[in-house]
């Protein structure tokens, strides 16, 4: 990243560095989340299997993803067990809904974090704007020519990802661990 200039006039270069950093920084978000939600329904599940232990997180992996699977493809005997039906929804999980994962706006988010047991209402619903835009400008930046994109401003940015993002992540991430 290049220094902050008062002014705000970057360099072509030096605004490619700042669109760079809004890019991997969406990226590693969207990673994180896809990470997060993956390890806490794997573990769930395993918590399951070993202990029978019952949670939220399996209970809204069924709630959410149950009827995205074509049971009647399924054979009877296996159908009839809670293990293998477990076992399915958890394997859809991580190879649909994650792997097929594409963003961070909060489509994006509630489809990878309701099955994990969290509700809408411990989003922010500023916090969901702001992803929101934070989406859509990570587009402009990855998909628009340089020239019908407005200067990117580094001050902004960096305020917009420490200050406006990043501590909302963190609580979704202690809420997540207590879930």
């Amino acid at each position: 990243m290049p220094n902050t200039r008062i002014s705000g006039n970057y360099s072509r270069k030096e605004q490619d560095m700042i669109r760079s950093y809004v890019l991997l920084v969406h990226a590693e978000i969207e990673s994180f989340f896809e990470e997060r939600a993956k390890s806490k329904v794997e573990s769930e599940f395993i918590k399951w299997k070993n202990k029978r232990k019952r949670s939220n997180t399996l209970l809204n992996l069924v709630a959410f993803l149950g009827a995205e699977i074509d049971w009647s493809k399924k054979k009877r005997t296996d159908k009839d067990q809670i293990q293998f039906r477990l076992n399915v929804l958890v394997t859809h999980f991580q190879n649909g809904v994650v792997q097929k994962n594409n963003g961070i706006k909060p489509d994006n988010l509630f489809k990878l974090l309701l099955p994990t047991g969290l509700e809408v209402a411990d989003f922010d619903p500023t916090w969901l704007i702001e992803m929101e835009n934070f989406g859509k400008d990570r587009g402009t930046i990855a998909h628009q020519p340089l020239s019908v994109q407005n200067t990117i401003d580094k001050v902004t940015e960096v305020d917009r990802i420490k200050n406006r993002i990043l501590p909302e992540i963190a609580i979704l991430d202690r809420l997540l661990s207590n879930k």
